[in-house]
């Protein structure tokens, strides 16, 4: 069993996770990390199946980057090169 508690206030919000991976009363590993940061200002914490939970917060890391990047620039037709396939043509 896997507790995770989050506490919101007017300043932030406090995660707190035990740190055991259990499966009924098999205890497979004390030092387990349930939370994660998936940016400077967020975090998750997971509960359940860690592999699923890891997947899910590898992709939820990955999505923040790419909102992160810049967007393209537009490109006005003076600044595109035309290419052919086909040798002298032009």
């Amino acid at each position: 069993m896997t507790t995770t508690v989050g506490i919101r206030s007017k300043d932030g919000v406090v995660l707190a996770a035990d740190k055991r991976a259990s499966k009924g009363f098999f205890v497979g590993s004390k030092v387990v990390q349930k939370i994660f940061s998936l940016d400077g200002a967020t975090a998750v914490a997971i509960a359940g199946a860690m592999s699923d939970a890891e997947y899910l917060v590898n992709l939820a890391k990955a999505e923040r980057r790419l909102l992160a990047l810049p967007s393209p620039r537009q490109t006005s037709n003076a600044n595109r090169t035309s290419y052919s396939t086909r040798p002298g043509a032009d």
